[in-house]
C-alpha cells in the first residue's frame, strides 16, 4: 500500500510540474515586464535551533524573575510579502508568523515565532523569456520569539519574549504561470543574535552570547502589478 501511495504521489507531482512547465512556456510568449512590483501570500515551515535547546534560562539581576529558553519544534505558518523587481534584482519586505510546540525540561509551552525580513534577490538563471527564474537571496531579519508562561517572578507566570537581529541566506525559484501570477519556492537559512529579553514589562540583555539558528521552507503565490 505504501509503495502504491508513493507512486501516486510521484504521479501527482509529475502532473503538477508538467502543468507548470506548460503554463510557463505559454507565458514565455507574452511580453513580461523587466520591472514592476508584486504582492505575495505564502505558506511557511519554520524551525528554530541554536541556543533554544531547552537546557538554559536567564535571571534578571537583583530580581527573582526568571525566563526559560525552551526547545522549539518545527511547525507551519503563513507569510505576506511586498516586493519590487528590475532586471536581475528584486527587493522584498516580508512578515512570517508560525505557532510552535516547545518544551523546557519536559514542561510544555506554546510558542510563536515572528520574523520581519528585508531581502535582496539576485536572479542567477532566467529561462523561457524570464518565465522561470532561479535566484540567490540575502538580507537581514528581526526575530520575535514569544513563549507563553516561560517567565516567572516567583509568584505568577508570564510570557517570555526574545528579540534580536539576524542574517538571511537562501535559494529559490520563481515560475510565472500567468503574466500577473506566479509561484515562488525557497529555502532560507537564518543566523540570529538574541540581544533583548522581555517579561512582566521589564527588559534585559542576556548575560552571555545568545544565538539562534533558523530554517524556513516557503511557497509563495505572487501577484505582479
Amino acid at each position: 500500500m505504501r509503495i502504491r501511495w508513493n507512486s501516486l504521489k510521484s504521479f501527482i507531482f509529475g502532473v503538477i510540474f508538467s502543468i507548470l512547465l506548460f503554463e510557463s512556456a505559454t507565458v514565455a510568449w507574452a511580453d513580461l515586464k523587466e520591472e514592476g512590483m508584486y504582492f505575495s501570500v505564502s505558506g511557511v515551515e519554520n524551525s528554530i535551533g541554536g541556543d533554544f535547546t531547552g537546557a538554559k534560562y536567564y535571571l534578571y539581576e537583583e530580581s527573582a524573575l526568571r525566563c526559560d529558553v525552551p526547545e522549539i519544534e518545527s511547525d507551519r505558518g503563513f507569510g505576506m510579502t511586498i516586493g519590487g523587481y528590475k532586471g536581475k534584482l528584486a527587493g522584498e519586505l516580508s512578515y512570517l508568523r508560525s505557532v510552535h510546540n516547545t518544551n523546557f525540561l519536559g514542561l510544555p509551552y506554546d510558542g510563536e515565532v515572528e520574523l520581519v525580513n528585508l531581502d535582496i534577490k539576485f536572479y542567477t538563471l532566467r529561462i523561457l523569456k524570464q518565465s522561470i527564474k532561479a535566484y540567490f537571496l540575502t538580507g537581514i531579519g528581526l526575530p520575535k520569539i514569544t513563549i507563553e508562561n516561560a517567565a516567572t517572578d516567583g509568584q505568577s507566570l508570564g510570557d517570555a519574549i526574545y528579540k534580536g537581529f539576524g542574517l538571511n541566506l537562501g535559494l529559490g525559484t520563481e515560475i510565472r504561470i500567468l503574466p500577473n501570477l506566479g509561484i515562488d519556492g525557497s529555502v532560507v537559512i537564518r543566523g540570529m543574535r538574541i540581544n533583548r529579553i522581555e517579561a512582566f514589562g521589564k527588559e534585559m540583555a542576556p548575560q552571555d552570547s545568545f544565538y539562534a539558528t533558523g530554517r524556513s521552507y516557503q511557497v509563495k503565490l505572487n501577484y505582479y502589478f
